[in-house]
């Protein structure tokens, strides 16, 4: 078992694609469930858009630990102050994957969702990173319902009405038109 937590349905576009679409097979009375698994809490979150699946980035995570002989926590705890950098939520270190992109990885701390012993690296997109973009969680989420809407409803969502049924579902109001930044995350969405 990996010692490490990367949150797909919070970091890997595709998955968040993918999670959107089964949730609209099933209608939109689960638009609530919906969110509670996406959404991250407030502020920005880092996407991963590239070609690799959530196992093959996961892979080479855990061949990168095996590798270092840092699957034990203190080992890695140990690495971590030896060979990485310090921010305010501690020791973390970033790792090039086999794309180009680059995820962080930093102990979990004790704000992390996770409370299990079991998992003691926290692994997410880098910002800054190739094949990955900053999103704040309010477009996120916005983006989020207009595909879903437009799914569950088999509209378009460039469909000003339906975009405005979706932002009532999460407490917004209407707009005379899509702003630009979310229609081109509604389209990622589409595309992954």
């Amino acid at each position: 078992m990996e010692p490490f937590i990367f949150n797909a349905n919070k970091h890997h576009l595709a998955t968040i694609a993918q999670k959107i679409r089964e949730f609209a097979q099933q209608g939109e009375a689960l638009q609530e469930k919906l969110l509670e698994e996406i959404l991250p809490g407030e502020g920005v979150v880092d996407i991963y858009d590239g070609k690799l699946s959530v196992a093959d980035l996961e892979g080479e995570v855990f061949l990168f630990l095996q590798k270092n002989n840092i699957l034990a926590e203190e080992a890695y705890k140990t690495y971590l102050e030896t060979h990485g950098d310090i921010k305010r939520h501690g020791h973390y270190l970033c790792l090039t994957l086999s794309d180009g992109s680059i995820v962080t990885l930093r102990r979990m701390g004790f704000y992390e969702v996770v409370k299990d012993p079991r998992y003691f690296v926290h692994v997410h997109p880098a910002r800054h990173s190739p094949h990955t973009f900053r999103v704040p969680t309010n477009r996120l989420k916005t983006a989020i319902m207009i595909y879903f809407v437009a799914l569950c409803q088999k509209g378009s969502s460039g469909d000003l009405s339906l975009i405005n049924q979706a932002r009532a579902k999460i407490g917004l109001c209407s707009i005379p038109e899509i702003p630009e930044p979310i229609a081109v995350l509604v389209q990622k969405l589409e595309r992954a």
